[in-house]
C-alpha cells in the first residue's frame, strides 16, 4: 500500500514536470519524500528520516515549485499507525506540521490566518492518524475472528474425540471383561473384535490430532514466500514448473498470508513426496478484491493424502479462513485448488 500511494503522488507531481534548475531539484527531493515513504512498508523508521529529509528540502523551495509530493509524510504517518510504530509517527507528525506551519505563516499577514492555519493543519496530520488505526484495528479484528473459529473448532474437536474415543474404549473393556467371565464366549473371536476396535480408535485419534494441529499456533508464513520457495524447491528437485503468480499475491493481509503460506508449504511438500517430475507442475496464485484463487498441479497416478496436516488439515486452514479447498484426479494430473474470497488485499482496501 506504501509504495502505491508514493508512487501515485510521485507521478501526479511528475506529469506536468518543465525542464529547469528549480523544477529538477524539486523532483529529486520529491523522489527522495516518496521513496522514504514508499520504504516505511519495511522499514518504518529509516523510511520516516528519508521522508522528513525531503520534505524539509522541498520546504525550502518557492512555494510555485511544491507539489503534491509535500504530502509524502501523509502516508509515513499512516503506515506507522497502522504497523504499531506509534513513536515515529509522532514524530513524523511533529516535523511536518510545525514545517507546515511555518511554510503558512510565511504566506499568513493576519491571527485570524494563523488561527485558520493552525486548525487546518492540524485535521490535515490527524486524518492519516484515524486511517492508519482504523486499518490497525481491522486487522486486528480480523486476527481475533480467525483466532476465535480456530479454537471453537479445537473445542469442537477435543468434545468429539473424548465422546467417540470413551465410547470404544468402553466397548474394548466391556467385550475383554465379558470373555474372561462367560466361559461360552469364543477368545479368538473376542479377540478379533478387540483388536478391531482397538484400531478404529487409534485411526481416529490420528485423524482428530491432525485436524487439532491444522489449529495450533505455528511460526508465521508468508504465503508469497512460500510460493517463491516451493518453486524453487520443485525446480532443485528436477520438476519442470509453470508459475502464473499476481502482484496481489505479495499484499495479503499478514493474519491470512501466515494460514495460506501453510497450505502452500504442505502442496508443496505433497507435490515433492507423490508427484511426478516427468509432466509438467502448474502453480497459479492471484489475489485481488474479490478474493484469493490458488492451483497446484501436478503429474501423478493416485490421488494421495499427504502427511503431519495433509489434506484434511489444509481444508480445515481454508475453512478457517472462510475459503474452500478441493482436490481433483483427472487424467494422470493431481490438482489442490484454493478458493478464499475475502483475502483483505491490502491495495485494495486502501
Amino acid at each position: 500500500m506504501e509504495v502505491t500511494l508514493a508512487i501515485v503522488l510521485l507521478a501526479i507531481d511528475a506529469l506536468p514536470f518543465h525542464p529547469g534548475y528549480d523544477a529538477t531539484l524539486a523532483l529529486i527531493l520529491g523522489i527522495i519524500a516518496c521513496g522514504g515513504a514508499a520504504l516505511t512498508a519495511w522499514h518504518p523508521r529509516i523510511g520516516a528520516v528519508i521522508a522528513c529529509l525531503g520534505f524539509g528540502g522541498l520546504a525550502l523551495l518557492p512555494d510555485n515549485m511544491v507539489g503534491p509530493t509535500l504530502y509524502a509524510l501523509m502516508i509515513v504517518i499512516l503506515s506507522c499507525a497502522w504497523h504499531e510504530e506509534f513513536w515515529t509517527a509522532v514524530a513524523t507528525s511533529a516535523w511536518g506540521y510545525g514545517v507546515s506551519l511555518w511554510l503558512s505563516f510565511r504566506n499568513t499577514t493576519t491571527m485570524r490566518e494563523d488561527l485558520q492555519a493552525i486548525v487546518v493543519w492540524l485535521g490535515v496530520y490527524a486524518l492519516p492518524w484515524v486511517v492508519g488505526l482504523a486499518l490497525r484495528n481491522t486487522q486486528f479484528v480480523e486476527r481475533r475472528r480467525i483466532a476465535a473459529r480456530a479454537e471453537a473448532q479445537r473445542r469442537e474437536i477435543a468434545a468429539e474425540l473424548h465422546d467417540n474415543v470413551t465410547h470404544e474404549l468402553a466397548l474394548i473393556t466391556m467385550t475383554a471383561e465379558a470373555t474372561r467371565i462367560d466361559p461360552t464366549i469364543d477368545k479368538d473371536d473376542a479377540l478379533v473384535d478387540i483388536a478391531a476396535m482397538s484400531r478404529r480408535s487409534s485411526a481416529y485419534v490420528r485423524h482428530m490430532v491432525s485436524l487439532m494441529r491444522a489449529g495450533i499456533a505455528s511460526p508465521p508464513l508468508s504465503f508469497s514466500t512460500e510460493i517463491r520457495n516451493g518453486l524453487a524447491r520443485l525446480a532443485d528437485a528436477g520438476f519442470s514448473v509453470e508459475p502464473e503468480i499476481g502482484d496481489g499475491v505479495d499484499s495479503i493481509s499478514p493474519a491470512m498470508s501466515s494460514a495460506l503460506g501453510h497450505i502452500a508449504h504442505e502442496a508443496f511438500n505433497n507435490i515433492l513426496r507423490h508427484g511426478s517430475p516427468d509432466g509438467l507442475c502448474r502453480v497459479t496464485a492471484r489475489a485481488d478484491s474479490s478474493g484469493l484463487r490458488a492451483t497446484f498441479t501436478n503429474a501423478t497416478t493416485t490421488a494421495y493424502h499427504g502427511d503431519d496436516l495433509g489434506i484434511t488439515g489444509m481444508r480445515d486452514l481454508a475453512e478457517g479462513l472462510g475459503g474452500t479447498l478441493d482436490t481433483r484426479l483427472s487424467d494422470g494430473r493431481w490438482t489442490v485448488r484454493v478458493s478464499i474470497p475475502d483475502a483483505m488485499v491490502e491495495g485494495s482496501a486502501s
